[in-house]
């Protein structure tokens, strides 16, 4: 499969944020690499807001209807992997992407 082109992950983006929950999912796909059964399993105790950090040490598994959540197996060094993706409140992270709107409340 061809990935999109900036422009294209610009418009998907931007389009994702008309629902902030679902364009903080399509973002952080984009940008950390991290696997659909990996975001699925994202949990908020694995989110380091303070040092813009997530953790990721899950992943839920499917076959057929079943789903379950299964840990990850860990890196050489033993363990599992974190990511630090860029700010979505710090501009731009392609060209034509706008910023995501931070939450007033």
């Amino acid at each position: 499969p061809d990935p999109p082109t900036a422009e294209q992950a610009a418009a998907i983006v931007n389009e994702a944020f008309r629902d902030p929950a679902w364009g903080m999912l399509v973002w952080l796909a984009m940008t950390t690499g991290a696997r659909r059964g990996e975001l699925c399993a994202l949990r908020r105790d694995r989110v380091d807001l303070d040092n813009a950090l997530i953790s990721i040490r899950t992943s839920i598994a499917q076959d057929g209807a079943e789903t379950w959540e299964r840990t990850r197996r860990t890196t050489n060094s033993g363990v599992s992997r974190s990511t630090r993706p860029p700010s979505p409140f710090s501009g731009p992270t392609w060209p034509g992407v706008t910023r995501a709107p931070r939450n007033s409340a």
